[in-house]
Order: C-alpha cells, then sequence, then structure tokens
C-alpha cells in the first residue's frame, strides 16, 4: 500500500512540474483561501503545488490571500517544503493541517475557548494577532488526561509548565499575523470526553 502511494506520489511531483513549466496555471479571484488552495478551486490539486514551485521560482509572484494559502505546512513561511506537503496529502502519506478534520478553533484575546476532545485526541487552533505584542497560551482541564501543545508539525511545543496550566507558552506575533498550533491530549479513557480550555494572553505589547 505505502509503495503504491509512494508511485502516485512520484506521479504527482511529474505532474506537478509539468504544471510549473505552463502558463496557464491562474488564480481565482474572489475566493477565501484556505492553506494549501493556492489557486481558490475550493480543493486540493497538484495544481496548488504548481503555484508554489512558480511562486517560489518567481515565474509567477502570489499576493495577499493566495500567498497566505501557499503556506500549504502553516509553519510561517512558504517554501518547497509546501508544495511538498501538498503532493504527499494528494498521495495519502499525510494530511495537511485543517484539511481532513474539523474547522480550526478561533482564539480570541481573554476569551477562554472550551475545547472537546477524545483520549489522545487533537484539535487546531488559529489566532490572529490584533497589535504587535508576546502572546501566551495555556490551558486548563478537569483531570484524567494531560493536555499537551503541537506545532503544526506536530512537534511539541509544550505539555506541563508546572503551574497549573498543563500546557503555557509564549510566541511573538506581528500586527495581523496569524499562528497555529494543536491543542492535544494524551492518555484517557476511550469511553470518556475530556474539556480542555484554551486561553490567550498578552504578555508586552508593541515592536521590539
Amino acid at each position: 500500500m505505502r509503495k503504491h502511494a509512494k508511485i502516485l506520489l512520484s506521479l504527482l511531483l511529474v505532474l506537478c512540474l509539468l504544471l510549473s513549466l505552463t502558463a496557464n496555471t491562474a488564480v481565482a479571484a474572489g475566493y477565501s483561501y484556505k492553506n494549501g488552495d493556492t489557486n481558490g478551486s475550493g480543493d486540493l490539486s497538484a495544481e496548488d503545488a504548481a503555484l508554489v514551485l512558480r511562486h517560489l521560482a518567481g515565474v509567477s509572484p502570489l499576493t495577499g490571500a493566495a500567498l497566505a494559502a501557499a503556506d500549504a505546512d502553516l509553519s510561517g513561511s512558504v517554501n518547497a517544503g509546501d508544495a511538498a506537503a501538498i503532493l504527499r496529502h494528494l498521495a495519502g502519506l499525510s494530511t495537511l493541517p485543517g484539511w481532513g478534520e474539523e474547522e480550526p478553533v478561533v482564539l480570541n484575546l481573554l476569551a477562554p475557548a472550551e475545547l472537546t476532545l477524545a483520549a489522545n485526541g487533537m484539535r487546531l487552533c488559529k489566532f490572529t494577532a490584533p497589535g504587535w505584542a508576546v502572546f501566551k497560551f495555556y490551558s486548563s482541564h478537569p483531570g484524567g488526561c494531560n493536555p499537551l501543545a503541537l506545532d503544526t508539525n506536530f512537534e511539541l511545543i509544550d505539555d506541563d509548565s508546572g503551574d497549573g496550566l498543563n500546557y503555557s507558552f509564549e510566541v511573538f506575533l506581528a500586527d495581523g499575523q496569524t499562528y497555529y498550533f494543536y491543542s492535544a491530549v494524551s492518555g484517557g479513557d476511550a469511553w470518556n470526553t475530556y474539556y480542555v480550555t484554551v486561553t490567550c494572553d498578552f504578555i508586552v505589547w508593541g515592536q521590539p
């Protein structure tokens, strides 16, 4: 099965390279973009990866929402890894954040969000900075599991700060910058539902 997926990935890569050499790869107008959907079609295709490569090569630079969508893996930058992430998603080797799962939970400053998670479950969270600042994200829950924060590559950010907040971490964001992370729980009973509260606060306002 994995061998077939790798063959499919190779075929998609060839298709993507062919598309990146053509001039008819277009971006739709008036579409609310989602990460990876660089052409605004509403779905993922090899053409989306081709647009990322054309942008990186300087052939057809992306702007605005299309450029934001080019950050397919939500790493905070656009690079060849985003084209690869789209193709891996299409080949069934991995899943892009926000695709094949529930829509991200939108976090607001000082307005706690309650997440309902199954044992060993996770939920993508999204926060857009209302100004230049260092922001703090932290969780709390009744017990029975261990909340943890993961980045969009599923690498651990923090799992227990030791201050009773379960996980707690700080991020500097520019005005209007959007930040993504996964709020998850480790352990717990398969038949239980766990309620994790996620809060965003600011530490220091202003540019560095």
